[in-house]
């Protein structure tokens, strides 16, 4: 039976089990693979991982309570990985100490979650004259400020890359 035969009562329970095991599955996918690797940490690695975990969870969490559509939870969490991992392997690159996980990733984590208690704060686009609420486009500007980050940090480094 495909997605357009589903009857009222099936649509709901794929809805559900999409919206609520999908994330859940993703941080245990997530945790399961690293766990090769974990035996061979260090204590500061170990922090990092866990600090990675949390993050992961938190955005799960977020988007459990309505913070984000499928879709923007799955770009999300990509570029929240990327980020973390991005910059581990950009600061050993260039000899530098891996300063962790980007803290303002926790911040919206709290802010994505928090949106959903919050009533819908409708505005409108100027000039195309888009009607959208600020809990819609939130994701979006969290995973603009994760680009540029990761964009500026590489810039940062880009002599000394260019050097290698």
């Amino acid at each position: 039976m495909g997605w357009a035969e589903l009857d009222g009562s099936n649509a709901w329970h794929a809805h559900w089990i999409v919206r609520n095991i999908f994330p859940t599955v993703t941080v245990l996918i997530d945790a399961n693979l690293t766990r090769a690797f974990v035996s061979r940490y260090d204590a500061k690695m170990w922090r990092a991982f866990i600090d990675s975990l949390i993050l992961n969870a938190g955005f799960a969490g977020a988007y459990l309570l309505g913070g984000m559509s499928t879709r923007d939870f799955i770009l999300l969490l990509s570029l929240v990985s990327f980020r973390v991992t991005g910059s581990y392997v950009l600061y050993t690159i260039v000899n530098k100490p891996f300063p962790g996980i980007d803290r303002s990733l926790y911040a919206w984590i709290v802010l994505l979650s928090a949106a959903t208690a919050a009533p819908l704060i409708p505005f409108t686009v100027p000039v195309v004259g888009w009607s959208l609420t600020v809990q819609y486009v939130l994701p979006w500007i969290c995973m603009a400020q994760i680009t540029v980050t990761n964009v500026l940090d590489l810039a940062a480094n880009y002599a000394t890359i260019k050097r290698l």
